[in-house]
């Protein structure tokens, strides 16, 4: 049997519409919610909780670990001890703008201002050193390496303080169970203070450079405490 010439554009045009007529079902996925800000000033968290922070949020570096508040109150330092480049960042408040970066070969936590808003001292970690510069403007220059002990001693200076007469730094380490009294003047003369049930002060170890005289003052100084214990 010949089927009519003229049933087969019809038959043609009947296939083409059942074939588009019947799309496959679309795989395409939604984007990825990721947390971070959003340009509505909120911010996602990775649980996905939604916050909203009041006033302005300043863009900082990789895992900012603590804050010092300058004298002032216009300028803030920020210590950042990530994986990425260890720092110092200067954010101007008023602003809300970060206006200076100064990189620090190693950190860990501390951060500090003295009185008068001049210095800046922040630790030096498995360096087993104290940063100090001066401050100005909120720029910092002038770096200088107050050295805690050798580095094949570990005791990992993390948290510091400044004395009220600003003569002294007492550095937190994270090993060894003691605090590191560092003097400031020329000689910055180095006494251990051990954390125990006693909370007796440990005898300084001998600081580099430190002269015999020196070393023996700080061994005098050591056993004046011990005995007012």
């Amino acid at each position: 049997m010949r089927l009519s010439s003229k049933l087969l554009p019809a038959a043609g045009l009947f296939l083409l519409t059942a074939c588009v007529s019947h799309p496959p079902p679309s795989t395409r996925q939604a984007p990825a919610d990721l947390p971070g800000q959003r340009a509505d000033g909120s911010v996602l968290l990775p649980n996905q909780w939604s916050l909203r922070p009041v006033g302005k949020q300043v863009v900082l570096g990789d895992f900012p670990v603590n804050i010092a508040v300058h004298p002032e109150n216009r300028f803030v330092a920020v210590l950042h001890s990530g994986h990425g480049r260890h720092e110092i960042a200067v954010v101007d408040v008023p602003a809300a703008k970060v206006i200076g970066e100064f990189p620090v070969d190693e950190t860990f936590y501390g951060l500090e201002f003295s009185h008068d808003g001049k210095e800046l001292y922040c630790s030096g970690a498995s360096d087993e050193v104290v940063h100090a510069f001066t401050f100005k403007g909120g720029y910092l220059t002038e770096p200088k390496v107050f050295k805690v002990r050798d580095e094949k001693e570990r005791g990992i200076p993390a948290g510091i303080a400044l004395s009220g007469d600003a003569k002294r730094l007492f550095v937190a380490n994270v090993w060894g169970q003691r605090i590191s009294q560092v003097d400031l003047d020329g000689a910055a003369r180095v006494t251990e203070i051990a954390l125990g049930a006693t909370n007796a002060p440990a005898r300084p170890t001998p600081t580099p450079g430190a002269t015999e005289e020196e070393t023996a003052a700080a061994l005098k100084r050591a056993q004046a405490a011990e005995e007012a214990i």
